[in-house]
């Protein structure tokens, strides 16, 4: 198209979920897979945010759900640890309260939430994210 734009304009939506199958086909587009590891009817909401440059979600579910896959952009993803997530696990490791998970584009996504949790992400493509904080190590 000759007129379409070179970027759409920054967008906020909120999804009321009732089932699990709705969780997974919001974040299809991920590549990896979902998996809801207790028993029980699903639901939760899922508010995601798409920038310009940045993308971030945050997701609550009543059910546990165990997440695998590597991510196909080349995002950095920031997690803060709260209250409301620490009981996640990440790669087997428990996770601690006013850390952050910071996970390159290069580590696969391998964790668990428990029952009723909550998670915060900040997506920032890897340029820009060595750009703020410089290069690895």
């Amino acid at each position: 198209m000759e007129n379409a734009p070179l970027f759409y304009p920054p967008s906020l939506t909120v999804h009321k979920l009732t089932d699990f199958e709705h969780f997974r086909y919001l974040f299809e587009t991920w590549g990896g897979r979902f998996q809801q590891t207790s028993r029980g009817r699903f639901s939760g909401t899922a508010v995601i945010y798409q920038g310009m440059s940045v993308r971030a979600f945050q997701a609550e579910t009543n059910q546990a759900i165990f997440t695998r896959g590597q991510d196909q952009a080349e995002m950095v993803t920031v997690i803060p640890i709260t209250r409301a997530n620490e009981s996640t696990s990440w790669r087997g490791r428990e996770l601690t309260r006013g850390h952050l998970l910071v996970k390159g584009p290069d580590v696969e996504y391998y964790n668990q939430t428990s029952r009723n949790t909550i998670i915060q992400a900040l997506l920032i493509p890897l340029q820009i994210f060595t750009q703020m904080v410089g290069p690895p190590a």
